[in-house]
């Protein structure tokens, strides 16, 4: 119908509401319209959206608060593709089937082998109209780490380097490269991702509590990841006796440090040998975890690797305004062949101006490929 674009939009809206907070689950938003039966007057009388730690869902939600009336008809507007498989509770498709609804539009395919396309048929089987395909851009844009965690078994990666004016990181007399706009910014995309992602020996030289500290969103810090070979680091440290409540993962290849932190009952170890101590592994064993996007803030080392491995998928650089100096440490590590940050691997997207900080955001090629790919594919 003609204003399925505008229910539609609506349910996207609500879904980007609650990105953040429903991890491990996608962020839904679902609405449903009632109209009458010459289909002249419509208007939404329930919405829903995916709920704290990713149940109930949006539908499920949207469900139980409609009153539905015989002599009206439905229709449900979805964000995504309503689930179809048993969890802790019913499927969506389970609970929509219960009722009068007649139409069930969503934007995108669930890629979860679980479902991709399933709950579309079941609903078409039950003599329920369905369709898809609707604002499917804005869609791929809110899910594309989701859709690569199920599709490739990896998740986005977003790497932010802050940096002085001489390309620097990190200096003895300077805490702060950046502003306070410039690190509420970095805040917030601390609470859109997943994970944080951060070196041994960043933690030793920062000693970062690596947490959300924006206003009510204390509560929703992504879980820490540590990665460090000889993990020579103390319990003690901001990032393990910080937030109790939020998990920390560490990978190493240090087993008897992991005996220090038995008390510690927040810290996952992954103890790997040093074959299997590589990147590309270690993002890999995250997505067992449901984690769909990663919030890179390593330091030197961190960042030379990740993008010597090709494995950033966006960059956001926060530029200071003043040098740092010759005996500041370097943004990237000469560390093997040097990384390439080039205008044929990634493409500057968007430039902010925070007083007198810059951020710039750069997207992979092959990311931008992938994205361009799913808007035709889904």
């Amino acid at each position: 119908m003609y204003y399925d674009r505008k229910y539609l939009e609506i349910a996207l809206d609500l879904a980007r509401k609650c990105s953040g907070f429903t991890f491990p689950n996608p962020p839904v938003g679902c609405v449903i319209v009632e109209y009458d039966k010459i289909k002249k007057d419509h208007k939404i009388v329930s919405y829903g959206q995916t709920q704290i730690s990713g149940r109930p869902h949006a539908e499920f939600n949207a469900i139980k608060q409609t009153v539905f009336k015989a002599k009206k008809d439905y229709i449900c507007y979805s964000s995504l593709e309503p689930c179809c498989h048993k969890g802790r509770s019913e499927s969506c498709v389970s609970e929509i089937l219960k009722t009068p609804i007649k139409k069930v539009v969503f934007s995108v395919i669930d890629p979860d082998k679980r479902v991709n396309g399933k709950g579309k048929e079941i609903l078409k089987e039950y003599g329920i109209s369905v369709s898809n395909g609707l604002l499917k851009k804005s869609a791929i844009d809110l899910y594309s780490g989701y859709f690569l965690n199920r599709i490739f078994g990896r998740p986005k990666i977003t790497l932010k380097i802050a940096t002085s004016l001489d390309g620097k990181i990190y200096g003895n007399k300077n805490k702060w490269i950046t502003n306070g706009i410039t690190r509420s910014f970095v805040h917030s995309l601390r609470f859109e991702n997943d994970a944080i992602l951060i070196g041994g020996n960043t933690v030793k030289i920062d000693n970062p509590r690596l947490d959300c500290r924006l206003k009510g969103l204390e509560g929703f810090s992504p879980i820490k990841i540590v990665i460090s070979k000889s993990f020579d680091l103390s319990k003690n440290l901001k990032i393990f006796s910080i937030n109790p409540k939020v998990k920390t993962i560490v990978f190493t290849t240090n087993l008897k440090k992991k005996k220090d932190f038995i008390s510690k009952k927040n810290i996952e170890f992954h103890i790997l040998n040093e074959r299997e101590f590589k990147i590309k592994n270690i993002i890999k064993k995250l997505t067992s975890y449901g984690i769909s996007n990663v919030l890179v803030e390593g330091g030197a080392k961190i960042n030379s690797f990740f993008l010597r491995e090709n494995l950033v998928d966006d960059l956001i650089i926060t530029r200071g305004n003043f040098f740092l100096g010759k005996d500041a440490l370097d943004t990237l590590a000469k560390i093997g062949p040097n990384p390439n940050i080039s205008k044929n691997n990634f493409l500057l997207k968007k430039v902010w101006n925070f007083k007198n900080d810059v951020i710039e955001h750069y997207r992979n090629v092959k990311y931008e490929n992938f994205l361009k790919k799913m808007y035709t594919g889904f």
